[in-house]
């Protein structure tokens, strides 16, 4: 059970099987006022999804598929980013403390181990002028699952292919392990420490510092550059002939090294 000072998970509804987390929670929000908090998990996701509406399949039990609907009042509009960034740092920090190496976030926030795709994250936002009235966070985590079907940009993994003891958890203490720290740290971005969040991402930011391959969607050529940092607004910053240069999400593709 959570500590009562905790909001992510305190109200909880579980089920067997949904389409889909994020589907569901955005049904409640638009019908009722729920709770800061509340969690929507399954077993099963029929219709999972990601980024860019990609499919995200998995297997009955095997898997964290959750839904957390946020109202964060302290953060404005053009700061929701940091929405994307504390999902990816809870995640990052749930596997590490499941004693897995090499993870890290590919930008925006997919989280890789050794490279390898192990976990999705969605994120949903209901924006009234420049505030942030809701924000439905859907993160899905392969845990148990050891095959996967299908074609992918980056090969899947899960915690059990990664984790040096793979009999010390089940996909319910994962889950107990990632809402503790969704609750750490949306209780930093309550109280406005962006700047704690945003150095906690990009600790675990995947090829920061170093160079890399990139496609803009306007052009045909291959361009590299350093990977500098990704900004408030979710823009990935790369020095690329000694100018740095922002894009959004969508204007660039990072290729496989």
């Amino acid at each position: 059970m959570l500590p009562s000072n905790n909001t992510v998970g305190r109200i909880r509804l579980h089920f067997k099987s949904l389409e889909s987390t994020n589907d569901f929670a955005t049904g409640i929000v638009s019908k009722i006022n729920p709770s800061d908090g509340l969690v929507v998990s399954t077993d099963f996701q029929s219709k999972g999804r990601g980024q860019f509406g990609r499919k995200w399949d998995g297997v009955a039990g095997q898997n964290v598929a959750m839904t957390a609907i946020l109202r964060p009042q302290s953060l404005k509009a053009d700061h929701q980013f940091f929405l994307s960034k504390m999902a990816a740092v809870a995640v990052c920090e749930t596997l590490s403390e499941l004693k897995i190496s090499n993870i890290g976030i590919k930008w925006p926030n997919d989280i890789v181990v050794d490279g390898e795709k192990i976990c999705g994250i969605l994120i949903q936002n209901t924006i009234t002028g420049k505030e942030i009235k809701w924000s439905v966070v859907g993160i899905g985590i392969n845990v148990l699952q050891r095959k996967f079907e299908g074609e992918f940009n980056r090969k899947p993994t899960s915690v059990v292919l990664k984790s040096p003891y793979e009999d010390a958890f089940d996909v319910r203490s994962v889950e107990s392990i990632l809402l503790k720290q969704l609750n750490a740290l949306y209780n930093q971005l309550k109280m406005e420490n962006f700047g704690r969040i945003d150095d906690m991402y990009h600790h675990w930011l995947e090829k920061i510092g170093e160079n890399i391959r990139y496609k803009l969607m306007s052009e045909n050529a291959v361009k590299t550059g350093i990977l500098d940092s990704v900004d408030k607004s979710g823009h990935i910053c790369i020095l690329h002939q000694g100018k740095l240069l922002r894009y959004a999400m969508g204007d660039i593709s990072i290729l496989s090294v």
